[in-house]
Order: structure tokens, then sequence, then C-alpha cells
């Protein structure tokens, strides 16, 4: 693991490996230049690095402690913000020296400051590419091999900032996702609000197709065509067609994006290309997601081929695979980051010898946790915010706890979460104003070791905002409580609701979290993990070397994936009667997706969704080897394990889909993945006071490469590294 050092380098690399994954708060990156190790770097998900500095005022030469991976000729040109106490200042930077740690400015500084942030103005893992690769702004980028995983249509669809949509629908099926599925959001509830529908303008078109896919009634294209006029003054561009039983027979959808295309629609999307599948109502939600974020996904595309027009872009997929940038559908990329992760921690369990793994990704956002049993657990049909997706996803469960989670009292309770920091103004140790978050808790316990921080942070700030919160409980609540109560309580409601997180992709699935080794990685991962596993009585714990940027990680050791899927509704029997020929279909169809980026034969694998008869939730069933003979018997395990009876003997087994998955590792690899830990001197560097429990005790603190650690270590300790604390 590379720690955070004063110097900074200069030198143009060879042509290489980019692996980047963009958070709510923070951006991991690996970079992996042919043939040799690779490095790492985090900077903020703002588009912002981060750094400490020095300078005295009425100068304009700044002396910076960078990372020691950022390449000196990228920086002249940037813009770089400075802080000082009370104090902003920006410039631009005019030069950069990597002999002796300065930047030249161009303006002289006003104040003395603590810490800067260089900046361009573009997203993220453009800057972070710039950093890595010495490519000054306004220089197009070298040619990468890029691998991507990132929220940005996540957030689009969370925060409402999507492209204004008109659906149209089936004749009588107008307020079908205003209705919804009847289902309520919270049982016991005495209030439910729902959640209004994403799109701008509904309308019916007129049309019959029977089940089988049959036209009944022929289209009636009148009902819509006067409204186009209207969607269009409105600023309208977007369409999304979802008629009834188009899963059968997309005639009457490809005619009307026809009449819409001639109208100038630019994105017009269709339900039978997004989700060939039967349930009109998740069909429906589906097509209009891709539908509002195609722009938004458009955009994205356009940002980085402005920035690196040439070389290979991959991303990942929710379903955990990577796929070509270009072909990329909005409802694949809801989860993309958290997939990555979870192949991360499949990758970094594998390399240590663990099959059974609970993923716990605690970033500075959220946390995410996913169950690996060999590979990880697959679902086709999840939710983001209020909407249902139907496209395949790992099967990630995702609390609002991250590092960057407020702590609060609502003049009732304490809370940790839902809302957080973010990158800006990020917590109170930042220095910006921002509120009491878990990182600041972890701060001030002695959980952190501040030298070692890859971001400058400020305990007294943190101090601060701990104080203001017990002024305003008392406030409240007319008592003041203790600090060291108030902390061991916050940290008491995020570690439970974590665990709790824990518990539902294992012991409600019928699962014992004991059986499994708890996998920690992101940045805050390794001050919560140990709590955590206590609580589920988790005898063994990972910590990868990776763990501050396993997402990234996973990008890296990814393979590209492709999804076919057949609905079925047929028995068992049936199936298994025709299985050679509808694997066949499938296998023709994935190969034609994966040639688009390797010609090397891919892999499959083969699951079945099966359920009884006249039930409607189906259990996943994982033909090993492609072998479907097996399936009768691997259901009725299955069945037994979730509902702790056998289905009864005369019970016609149904299978719904058929989905094969098709891997194939990318035709380009950049040299091996190594990312080694530098080696340091034996023992501990110092001791911190940390508080365990109810309690605050000195503990000693290694650094991340002491080759004490490679022999074992008795705790209570602390392990540091510039990326995280364990």
């Amino acid at each position: 693991m590379t720690d955070k050092t004063a110097a900074f380098t200069k030198g143009k690399p060879e042509e290489a490996l980019l692996c980047i994954d963009k958070g709510g708060t923070f951006t991991d990156c690996l970079y992996q230049p042919g043939g040799s190790s690779g490095t790492m770097l985090k900077i903020l998900s703002s588009g912002e690095y981060r750094f400490s500095c020095n300078a005295r005022r009425g100068q304009n030469v700044l002396f910076a402690s960078l990372d020691s991976t950022i390449r000196a000729e990228s920086l002249p040109g940037m813009e770089i913000r400075l802080f000082g106490d009370q104090n902003e200042f920006t410039c631009r930077v005019m030069a950069s020296d990597a002999d002796s740690n300065t930047l030249t400015l161009e303006k002289e500084i006003p104040f003395e400051p603590h810490s800067a942030g260089l900046f361009t103005g573009e997203e993220s893992p453009v800057l972070a590419a710039r950093l890595l690769t010495g490519t000054p702004p306004d220089t197009t980028l070298p040619k990468l091999q890029w691998r991507l995983a990132g929220t940005q249509t996540t957030n689009a669809l969370l925060e409402g900032t999507f492209a204004p949509a008109a659906l149209i629908v089936s004749e009588g099926f107008k307020d079908l996702l205003l209705i919804g599925s009847q289902q309520r959001p919270d049982l016991f509830s005495l209030k439910v609000n729902k959640p209004t529908p994403i799109y701008a303008r509904v309308q019916e078109a007129g049309g019959i197709l029977t089940t089988e896919g049959n036209e009944q009634k022929p289209l009636n294209a009148d009902l819509i065509l006067a409204s186009f006029d209207d969607w269009k003054k409105s600023g309208i561009e977007v369409a999304a067609v979802c008629l009834r039983n188009a899963w059968k027979n997309p005639a009457h959808e490809q005619h009307l994006r026809k009449l819409l295309n001639r109208a100038g629609f630019e994105h017009v999307i269709l339900s039978s290309d997004t989700a060939r599948l039967i349930n009109y109502h998740d069909r429906s939600q589906t097509t209009l997601v891709n539908a509002v974020l195609n722009p938004v996904l458009r955009n994205w595309r356009a940002d980085l081929e402005r920035a690196a027009p040439e070389g290979t872009k991959l991303v990942m997929s929710s379903a955990g695979g990577l796929k070509l940038f270009g072909g990329f559908q909005p409802v694949d990329s809801l989860l993309s980051g958290p997939a990555a992760g979870v192949a991360g921690a499949a990758a970094s369990g594998r390399e240590a010898g663990f099959s059974r793994i609970l993923s716990f990704d605690m970033g500075g956002t959220s946390t995410d946790v996913a169950r690996i049993d060999g590979d990880p657990q697959l679902t086709f049909s999840h939710r983001v915010g209020q909407v249902s997706v139907m496209a395949p996803a790992v099967d990630i469960e995702t609390v609002a706890a991250g590092g960057g989670s407020i702590c609060r009292f609502d003049g009732h309770r304490l809370r940790v979460g839902p809302e957080s920091a973010g990158a800006d103004p990020g917590p109170a140790a930042y220095g910006k104003g921002g509120p009491f978050t878990l990182t600041d808790l972890n701060l001030i316990s002695g959980r952190i070791l501040p030298e070692l921080f890859s971001i400058p942070v400020d305990i007294r700030a943190s101090e601060k905002a701990l104080e203001k919160l017990r002024d305003e409980i008392r406030e409240k609540t007319g008592s003041r409580p203790e600090a060291h109560r108030l902390t061991a309580d916050l940290f008491d409601i995020a570690n439970e609701r974590m665990a709790d997180a824990i518990r539902t992709v294992s012991v409600r699935r019928g699962f014992s979290p004991d059986a499994y080794a708890l996998l920690s990685f992101g940045g805050a991962g390794g001050q919560h993990a140990c709590d955590i596993a206590e609580r589920l009585r988790i005898q063994t714990i990972q910590f990868p070397a990776t763990a501050s940027v396993l997402s990234a990680y996973g990008l890296m050791t990814s393979e590209v994936e492709e999804i076919a899927e057949k609905q079925l509704l047929q028995p068992l029997d049936e199936v298994l009667a025709e299985a050679d020929e509808i694997v066949a279909t499938l296998k023709k169809e994935l190969r034609r997706k994966t040639e688009r980026i390797t010609k090397a034969n891919p892999e499959f694998r083969t699951l079945l969704l099966m359920r009884l008869r006249g039930q409607e939730t189906t259990l996943q069933v994982d033909c090993r080897n492609n072998d479907l003979s097996d399936a009768p018997e691997r259901f009725r395990s299955s069945y037994r394990r979730i509902y702790g009876i056998l289905p009864a003997g005369d019970a016609v087994v149904e299978v719904e889909s058929m989905r094969m998955i098709a891997s194939v590792i990318p035709a380009q690899e950049s040299g091996k993945r190594t990312f080694g830990t530098e080696k340091l001197e034996n023992g501990p560097v110092k001791s911190q006071s940390v508080v365990l429990g109810d309690v605050r005790q000195e503990v000693p603190c290694y650094r991340a490469g002491n080759p004490e650690l490679e022999h074992g270590l008795k705790g209570p300790a602390l392990i540091g590294s510039s990326s995280t604390t364990v």
C-alpha cells in the first residue's frame, strides 16, 4: 500500500490500465502502467484533490504534500483553492517542481494556508486521470484502457435531475404507475406518502395484443399524435413506450417509435428492447427509468470522449460484469459502484482462500453489504429509491451509514444518517464548516491516525461540532449528555444499523453469518468491522491491502459479462425436454454480444428462476456446469431452506424464466495485479488514546507494511495507512 509522502513525481508513464470508481464522497483510482506494479489514489468526488500545504503570507510559492502518485507535469494550469483559519483563496498553478515539492501560483497568498485543493472543473475521474498520467488541463488524455464505475445515473434518479419524459401506455392504463403495486412502504404508518411518478406526461395508445402476442385490435396512433406538439413545446424530447404484451410481440411499440422519431424525439425507449419480460408495472417503470436517464448517460459518455477520445472504455454493470461503454443502458448502471466493490471482495476473498464471504463496504456516504458463496448472488429485480427496476444486479443491501453520515438529535432521539455531508463541505474535520459526522466521531475517539489520513483533518473542528451537538440536545431536553456517553451511543446506533443490513442478506435468507468471513473495505470499514463482527459472532475478518479502493480493484479483476434471458412460464418437465434448444439459442446471442469486445470463447453459467405453479415468488437455481438435469433436486433443497418444508409430491414446478451469463476476460490485460505494501521498521510507531466500548485506553499504532504484522498481532491496536485505519 502506497502511503502519502511529501514528494511527487515526474516523467511520462506508458500506456496503462486505469480503473476508477466514483462514489458519493470519494473517487477511488487504481492505475497500472504496463508491466509494473500499480498505484492507488483517492480524490473527492466533487472533482477536487485535497492535500496539506504551507506557505508564507504574501508569497506565491506553496510547499505541497502531495501523494507520491501525483505527476508534476499535470499541475500547471490547474485551479487551486487554499484554506486557512476562516479563509479561502483561489488562483491558478503556474509551475510545479517535483524536486523541491513546490507549486508556483499566479497570485500572492493573502494568508497562511494549512490545506489546499486542486481542480479543473472536470468530473473527478478525468481529474484523477490527469494527475496520474501527467496530463495538464486543456490537453487530451493519452490512450488508456478505462474501466469505470460511477453514481451519475443513480444520483440523477434519486435527486430528480433527469430529463423530462413522456410515457406511452396501453389504453386504460394511464394511471398504472400512479396506482403502483398497492404495497405499503411502511405497513404500520398512519400516513403513507405515495411516490410521484417520474414522467412529465402520460398518454394512452389504442390497440390490443393478446397474451400470445396476436393482434386483436389494430394500433390507433391517433390518440397520441395530437400530443406531440404539446410535448415538444414543454421541452420533452424523451419518450418511453410500454404496451401490454409487447414482450410477446413488439410490433406496436416499434411502429410508435417510427412515429416519434419522425416527430423529432431524440430518445425513444421501448419496453421490448429494455426488459422483454412479463410484469407490466415493473416493465413500465424500468422502461421509463431507461428513458429519463438516457441523456444523463449520453452526457457522461460525451464528457469522457472529449477528454479521452482514444482508448477502450469499459464500464461495470449492476450485475458485476464489464460492458462496452458505448452500448451501456442506464438501467444497467444503477448499482455500478457497489457491484464493483462486491467483485473486488470476491477476488480478494479467493486470493486469501475464502469462498464464503460477507462483503462489508463502508464508504463516505453509505454502506453496502452482500453475500458471496463462490460467486456473488444475483437478483433480477431491485429498487433504487422509489423505483422498481427489472434488470440483473448483484444482490446488495444498502444503508445510509458511511463516514460522512450526519450525527444529530431530532428532538426525540439520536440519529446517524441518512443525510450525508458528502464531499463538499464534508465532515467538520475537513475544515469547511461541515456537520458532525461518523468521521468526526472516529477522529475524536482515536480510531483514525490524522497524520496518515489522505485528506487534511482538524480534530479541533470535530470537537467543536461535538460540543455544538451536546448544546443542541440540552436546548431540546434540558440535559447535556456526557461526551463519552454520547459518542458510545452514536457508535452503537451506526454499528447496529450496519449489522442489521448484514442480517438481511444472511439470516433472513436462511444463512448463518458465523459460517462466513467478513471482508471489510471502504475507507471507513476498518474502524467499525470488529464491532460489527462481534455482534454477528463472525470469527474471521479480512482487510485487503486495497481495502480503501476495492471497488476500483474489482474493476481491475472483473471479466466482461453479458446476460441473456428468456421468459418461459412452462412446467419444469417441458423445459427440460427443450433445454438443449433453449440453451443453444441463448449461447448464440451471448457470443454475438461478447465478440464486440473480445474473440475469446466465453464461459457460461445458467440460472433458472423456479416456483410452484400458482406462486408469484421465484427461487433462483444455479445449474452448475450448465447441467439442468439436477434442477429438480436443487429447487427442492432451496425450497426447504427458505420455507422449512418440502413441496408436496404432486405440486407442479414451473420455470418462470431462464437466464444465462457469459463471462470472458477482456482482450487487453496490463501487467500483474500487484499493489505492494512498503516495507517499514519493526514495532509500533507510537501509541494513541482510543475509545473502546465505554473506556478510553492507550493502544500501539502500526503502519501498514510493518513486518511485525506478518507474524500476528494481539490487540487492541491500530494499523494505519493513507487511505484507512484498522
